[in-house]
């Protein structure tokens, strides 16, 4: 159980330090964000770095690698998956060994 709720606190800083700095990992934007103005863009990545509204709703698995919020009368939606350096094979980093 406590294994567990440590790998859960190792995502979910992992996924807090990305939102937050947005200085690891990759950020990818959808076409739709990035038909915006560089105004408009601008406003999402911040709410996106200050969003902190995790529910259980929205975050069931308490990893804080989704969130959702409304700006300017257009849903905004996000979601952080966490890879091997090889993203291209998108496996699952394994927990970390103690």
């Amino acid at each position: 159980m406590q294994e567990e709720q440590d790998r859960k606190s190792r995502i979910r800083s992992l996924n807090d330090t990305l939102r937050e700095t947005m200085l690891i990992g990759r950020v990818v934007l959808t076409q739709g964000v990035m038909s915006l103005d560089a105004f408009r863009r601008a406003e999402i990545m911040q709410k996106v770095r200050t969003f902190s509204d995790f529910t259980y709703d929205n975050d069931p698995h308490q990893e804080h690698d989704f969130g959702a919020f409304m700006a300017d009368g257009i849903r905004i939606s996000g979601r952080s998956t966490i890879t091997t350096r090889r993203a291209d094979f998108c496996r699952p980093i394994p927990p970390i060994p103690r």
